[in-house]
């Protein structure tokens, strides 16, 4: 969905431009930012949501996501293209608050990839919250980019720690989706044992494959709290 990413002054990002396909691999050492290149599709998420003021208020600050401060750099801007027809830009600043909030945003579209994108909708808002992505024009393209935006998922399963969602109980029926945290994965494979058995030993076999020492999942319901 996504075929080309940019970002400017985030983190420990300076300049990035990255064209993407279906499936991406991030391979580097700590420190060389691929956790800040995830972070940066959170703050996408943050603008869907219109909750841009407390994330960066309960996240350091304007300061800790600004490229060495701003002291160095004075806005955060990014871009990505949703497929060849449409794309969208913005530009944060941060405020005497500490706080960031939207300079402007953009929304782009052309008809084919071989024309640059023609950006149709410019908003000058200095405000928290985006004005294409919460209140877009009826029947325009900021309503696809809006669409696309509420479909953006970021899966998170790397906390372990005793406190981590995936370590916590949930309900037998709380699996029409994964969470995007895990919290819900063993209802989830539960069901996928129950109803698809066939997909379910073909997800073990795999996981084999990579560790050996695996024999299988051990899932049923809690005996005191069968739900």
């Amino acid at each position: 969905m996504i075929d080309r990413i940019q970002i400017e002054n985030f983190k420990s990002i300076r300049s990035l431009s990255l064209s993407l396909n279906s499936i991406n691999v991030l391979i580097g050492g700590n420190g060389a930012g691929k956790s800040n290149f995830i972070q940066f599709f959170y703050l996408l998420r943050v603008f869907q949501q219109n909750q841009l003021k407390q994330y960066i208020a309960t996240r350091g600050y304007a300061d800790s996501f600004l490229h060495h401060g701003r002291r160095r750099s004075h806005y955060i801007e990014g871009g990505i293209d949703i497929g060849i027809h449409n794309s969208y830009h913005f530009r944060l600043i941060p405020n005497d608050n500490d706080l960031l909030m939207f300079q402007w945003e953009d929304a782009g579209f052309r008809k084919s990839s071989d024309v640059p994108f023609d950006f149709y909708n410019h908003h000058n808002t200095f405000s928290y919250e985006s004005e294409i992505l919460q209140r877009p024009l009826e029947g325009s393209r900021d309503e696809y980019i809006q669409d696309a935006f509420h479909k953006f998922c970021i899966y998170h399963f790397h906390d372990t720690s005793r406190t981590a969602p995936l370590r916590t109980p949930c309900s037998l029926d709380q699996n029409r989706f994964l969470d995007t945290d895990g919290n819900n994965l063993p209802a989830f494979l539960y069901w996928m044992q129950q109803q698809h058995p066939k997909s379910f030993r073909l997800l073990e076999r795999t996981i084999q494959s990579i560790a050996p020492f695996f024999r299988h999942f051990a899932l049923e319901p809690d005996r005191l709290s069968p739900d």
